[in-house]
């Protein structure tokens, strides 16, 4: 009788571990699945925004500025600014590194960027990316800067101004 109630346990604890393992499986690769599904996204809108932006103030010329507040994702291990050399466009390439796999994402431009990123303009976290269009004696082009991490904002009420 022992043996045979040890023996239900075993089999009941067995097909307990049957059921749960593939479903934790499943559970752990949906969500590495949906991150990088995330960070893509995320680097894609960064992209895009800076890219638009950066066309719109070269049209408007000297001496247009924006600053744009954006989010980078954990993973981002390179932001440079390429010449195609096919075509001659200029290109935004975010360099992401997902689960150890690296991915560039590129967002061409119809107009010239030039900039430089140190390392800690790449960081996870807020960023102020400035854009200002130049005119200097040889070409025209839009800089491209990324700031480091953006303090949070307070509202202070002057008590001078009314509500």
């Amino acid at each position: 009788m022992r043996a045979q109630l040890s023996t239900e346990y075993v089999l009941v604890g067995l097909m307990i571990t049957l059921l749960v393992l593939p479903t934790a499986y499943l559970v752990i690769t949906f969500s590495k699945s949906a991150e990088s599904q995330i960070k893509q996204s995320q680097v894609n809108k960064v992209g895009n925004d800076i890219v638009t932006a950066a066309e719109k103030i070269y049209y408007q010329g000297y001496p247009s500025k924006i600053i744009l507040t954006e989010t980078l994702p954990e993973g981002v291990t390179d932001v440079k600014v390429v010449q195609n050399p096919v075509n001659n466009d200029y290109e935004l390439v975010i360099t992401l590194n997902i689960s150890g796999k690296y991915a560039e994402y590129a967002f061409p431009s119809k107009v010239n960027l030039q900039g430089v990123f140190p390392p800690e303009a790449y960081e996870k976290g807020p960023k102020q990316v400035k854009l200002e269009a130049v005119n200097d004696s040889v070409s025209a082009y839009v800089g491209v800067s990324i700031d480091a991490d953006i303090p949070f904002l307070r509202v202070i009420h002057d008590p001078l101004i009314p509500v």
